[in-house]
């Protein structure tokens, strides 16, 4: 099924306690899922090594500290740039490769270097204080949607990645119809926000009108920031009536069940903006752990795209 498969593995730089584990397959024959039957094997036996999970755990009785997610997005969000800058600021690599340069650390098939987009889905492992984060970098292209659409089956949350300057485009909204038939929670990092025009209420508005109302920022708390929240359930609103605030654990929950959408914004080229979507993560994801069998079943069939 698979005509090669490249493993590297390698820990602990001089300045941070990452683990990588980078894990490309090439040449497919089939469009099946099952061609990721022997990755998936090799992943769960070297993070089984690592101690991350033992063999036996399953998607009910996974650790919430241990969490797969992947970036989505329309072609050219700069998608890539943002997993080079995730994975810099994480540790994983000493310096950010870039896409013109055909240097991009997950980028490591001589096509996708050649044409400056993401062919086939790619793995990095790292760490984000006691959570160990499993990130997919997806094909943006719609030309390679099934690969894409592939990952959506293991993943616990989404990072879907929306250019600043374009907005909501076409295959973004195809994108989030996916994320919610598969009932994915999902971070938005807005990027190239350092480009003249961009309006970050503007996109705001954009994304609550053609997205979801529950998309609120979250990279700059400012005084409406737990009355905006609180707006998306009404017990949420009853808490923040009753104490002004929201727990943090309320906050998670609500991501986890699709009421919330953080939204991040930010320049991945500059690695602005990385830095806090990495806190974000850390801070309120894994409430969803163990969901993951049972979630998007009963919307599975409703849901079109």
């Amino acid at each position: 099924m698979c005509g090669q498969t490249v493993v590297k593995t390698k820990c602990k730089y001089g300045f941070a306690d990452s683990y990588y584990l980078l894990f490309t397959i090439h040449g497919y024959d089939s469009q099946d899922l099952s061609t990721y039957a022997p990755f998936c094997v090799i992943i769960r036996d070297i993070i089984a090594q690592k101690g991350v999970f033992s063999m036996t755990d399953t998607s009910e009785n996974k650790p919430s500290n241990y969490i797969c997610t992947a970036l989505l997005a329309h072609v050219d969000a700069g998608k890539t740039t943002l997993s080079e800058g995730i994975l810099y600021t994480a540790g994983v690599i000493r310096k950010p490769g870039r896409v013109d340069n055909r240097d991009a650390f997950l980028d490591t098939n001589e096509m996708e270097r050649e044409r400056g987009i993401t062919i086939f889905s790619k793995q990095a492992v790292f760490t984000l204080e006691d959570k160990t984060v499993t990130l997919l970098d997806t094909p943006g292209h719609v030309d390679f949607s099934a690969e894409m659409e592939r990952t959506l089956q293991v993943l616990d949350y989404a990072v879907l990645v929306i250019s600043g300057a374009d907005g909501v485009q076409g295959h973004t909204a195809t994108l989030w119809r996916l994320l919610e038939r598969y009932q994915i929670p999902v971070f938005l990092f807005i990027n190239k926000m350092d480009q003249e025009g961009t309006d970050k209420l503007a996109l705001l508005k954009e994304l609550a009108r053609s997205l979801d109302e529950g998309c609120v920022s979250f990279d700059v708390p400012e005084d409406s920031f737990y009355e905006e929240i609180a707006l998306c359930s009404e017990d949420a609103m009853e808490q923040y009536l009753e104490t002004g605030r929201l727990e943090e654990e309320t906050i998670a929950e609500m991501i986890a069940g699709r009421k919330v959408f953080p939204c991040y914004f930010g320049a991945a080229l500059k690695n602005e903006g990385v830095q806090k979507l990495l806190e974000g993560i850390e801070k309120y994801a894994g409430a969803c752990i163990g969901r993951q069998s049972s979630r998007g079943e009963e919307n599975k069939e409703k849901s079109q795209y």
